[in-house]
């Protein structure tokens, strides 16, 4: 379903914030989650931490500081659950304004909003974007971004294009070095027999 979602980037986190899925466009327009390790795809702590995405968001601490208001209700739902605990520890010692805000409790849900991008292959971008909770597991919420205006879908078109591009690059890539530790497999061995 999630890949049906053409001109919208799309993608489900969990209850802790952890990407769980998501489209080729998502990945264009935030971070190649699935290019992470499984243990390194955490929403919040890439827009906490990661290179480049305080200039990505253009009201980056709007965001941040709302998210972390969404595990602060998430948290409180679930005061014993150690994985929660865990990245709180974690992002209140890896980030500052983590700390702050979350010694300032303003849980919140989430449900739709606006978020302005300033991508550094598209440009600016005005985006809406709608939570949708799944119905048979309620701890998952589906994120579909829309374009606000003309000159965003044109950016998200040609975000999606660049992404088909690059992935084409990487396919190429790989084969060539598959090919290459190929050939080198097949010399040896006939190194071996003559």
């Amino acid at each position: 379903m999630i890949d049906g979602f053409e001109n919208q980037p799309s993608f489900l986190l969990g209850s802790r914030m952890e990407v769980l899925a998501g489209n080729e466009l998502a990945w264009a327009l935030l971070e190649d989650f699935p290019a992470r390790d499984a243990d390194d795809r955490n929403l919040l702590r890439w827009i906490l931490t990661g290179p480049g995405v305080r200039d990505l968001y253009v009201d980056w601490e709007t965001v941040a500081s709302e998210m972390v208001g969404v595990l602060q209700l998430e948290a409180s739902a679930h005061p014993k659950d150690p994985s929660i605990a865990a990245l709180v520890g974690e992002l209140a010692t890896a980030s500052q304004e983590f700390a702050a805000w979350w010694a300032r409790p303003n849980p919140q849900g989430r449900t739709s909003g606006t978020k302005r991008f300033a991508h550094p292959v598209a440009g600016r971008l005005t985006i809406n974007w709608e939570a949708f909770t799944v119905p048979d597991v309620a701890t998952q919420t589906l994120f579909v971004y829309s374009a606000a205006d003309a000159a965003s879908s044109e950016a998200l078109r040609l975000l999606g294009a660049w992404r088909a591009t690059e992935k084409s690059r990487g396919v190429a890539r790989d084969n060539a070095e598959e090919s290459t530790r190929s050939r080198s497999v097949s010399d040896t061995s006939t190194d071996r027999t003559a």
